[in-house]
């Protein structure tokens, strides 16, 4: 690791080298967003059931499924376009946009209307309220993350790519966490929305402008952008690719399930409906263990010196695993919750496993496509990893849409009516046991990738992969 230039004015003598004067501008805009986060878009399903007096639950999880889909796909967007514009002032002009809009869609949503029924104004200033707030959050997950990272780019010092990662993830993680406690305080857990996002607007636009006092202090080096070759992935490696993507699009479908009919579950469990405290200790702890489990892996890739590659499909291995056991638990829990009363915190076990699931397959494919190609290719990784995961949101639309306003007739009487006005007459038991076969046939697809191509030049190592681009680039003059 680079030790850390004392002559550089942006960096504190620190021995570890993970600070930077700059950063200090840039932390508070990430806790703000965070708070966003964790306090609306990670229980975003339940803010709709208490917005509406009288909701629809197939409604609801086609508008949380399609926001998320719609944040993905944004988030690919914006990967693409910190990986073409590289300077300073580029950058910095996306975290200033995605800012904007962030603070524009709580302004919207705060300006949302009710009707004689306790409905809101859904077209007016609802949807597009969640629509400026999906781009926000993709935005602030790219370009604020990737911003954070240029700040360890060290003057007349060449970093590490991996210390500057580390850096990142550092502080990253470490915002999170405070967010994640001050989300979870009592006040804030039982103030309504519209009172929340006024403070959270004053708070952002702070630290909104303390970022904006800190732009002679940000990192204004050049920053390196091989060209792409024009040959390199092979229609090989391309089956391999999509195959391992229909993989990771079932975990997805059941990932959508835990942002959509697990939070309803616990929000119809939790006995006063104006505290979200039950909530948020749930949807925190599938980040917590989420986190935990994608960095254990990479540690243990480290200690262990295995092959990225056979690590990464071991993980997803492990995902699809623990994804059976999760929908098998989960429809257990729907037929108790049915007959009679229980504690939200009964369904801790299927929200834990939830977070394994993410955190086996979190980032799988974009490892897995990385490892496997010539550098140049690999900023595409987070790119088509991010639509894989908006892809499992879409086919829970297409979930929704089939088994709850769909009316399908076999021997002349109606089937596959899972989902309907509310919880109390929906089958979700059902539906978990759907995703639960599902899972299963996902795995044996998943065995036979395994068996078909392990060992195989799919597993090179990183270095061999760049020894290998390195002689085909030399040899192409």
């Amino acid at each position: 690791m680079d030790s850390p230039n004392l002559e550089d004015p942006t960096c504190f003598p620190h021995p570890s080298g993970i600070t930077t004067k700059s950063i200090i501008f840039i932390l508070g805009l990430i806790w703000s967003y965070m708070m966003v986060e964790k306090t609306f878009l990670d229980i975003l399903i339940t803010r709709l059931v208490k917005a509406w007096k009288a909701y629809d639950l197939r409604i609801s999880a086609i508008v949380v499924s399609s926001h998320e889909a719609a944040t993905f796909l944004f988030v690919a967007i914006f990967s693409y376009a910190t990986d073409v514009n590289r300077s300073r002032l580029g950058r910095f002009r996306m975290v200033v946009f995605s800012t904007t809009v962030c603070i524009a869609g709580l302004m919207l949503y705060v300006m949302t209307e009710t009707d004689d029924k306790g409905q809101p104004n859904l077209w007016l200033f609802f949807y597009p309220a969640l629509g400026l707030l999906g781009l926000a959050q993709a935005g602030h997950k790219v370009t604020l993350r990737v911003f954070l990272e240029d700040q360890f780019r060290r003057r007349r010092v060449e970093t590490n790519d991996k210390e500057r990662r580390r850096c990142t993830k550092f502080w990253w993680f470490l915002v999170s966490v405070v967010a994640a406690i001050f989300a979870q305080l009592e006040p804030l857990t039982g103030f309504p929305f519209k009172t929340l996002a006024l403070a959270l607007i004053s708070v952002m636009m702070f630290f909104f402008i303390v970022f904006f006092l800190g732009f002679e202090q940000y990192h204004n080096g050049e920053i390196d952008n091989d060209e792409a070759p024009h040959q390199g992935i092979t229609w090989r490696m391309i089956i391999i690719l999509l195959r391992l993507w229909v993989c990771l699009s079932s975990l997805s479908l059941v990932s959508a399930s835990g942002s959509t009919f697990f939070l309803l579950e616990a929000t119809s469990l939790v006995a006063h409906h104006d505290n979200l405290f039950a909530i948020l200790i749930l949807a925190n702890l599938v980040r917590c263990v989420e986190i935990m489990v994608s960095e254990l892996s990479r540690w243990a890739t480290k200690q262990l010196g295995f092959r990225i590659s056979i690590v990464e499909l071991m993980r997803i291995g492990m995902g699809i695993g623990c994804c059976i056991l999760c929908c098998n638990i989960a429809s257990i829990a729907a037929d108790d919750r049915g007959g009679g009363v229980m504690s939200v915190y009964w369904l801790i076990p299927q929200f834990f496993l939830l977070g394994l699931v993410r955190g086996f397959a979190k980032d799988g494919f974009q490892s897995v496509f990385e490892s496997n190609v010539h550098p140049p290719y690999k900023i595409h990784g987070r790119c088509l990893g991010a639509l894989t995961t908006g892809f499992g949101s879409l086919l829970s639309i297409l979930c929704v849409y089939i088994f709850g306003m769909k009316q399908f007739y076999i021997f002349g009487s109606k089937q596959f009516q899972w989902f309907q006005y509310d919880l109390e007459n929906s089958r979700l038991n059902k539906y978990y046991n759907f995703l639960s076969i599902l899972s299963v046939w996902n795995g044996f697809l998943y065995v036979d990738l395994m068996r078909s191509y392990v060992g195989t030049w799919f597993l090179m190592e990183d270095a061999e992969m760049q020894k290998a681009y390195l002689d085909h680039k030399q040899k192409m003059g």
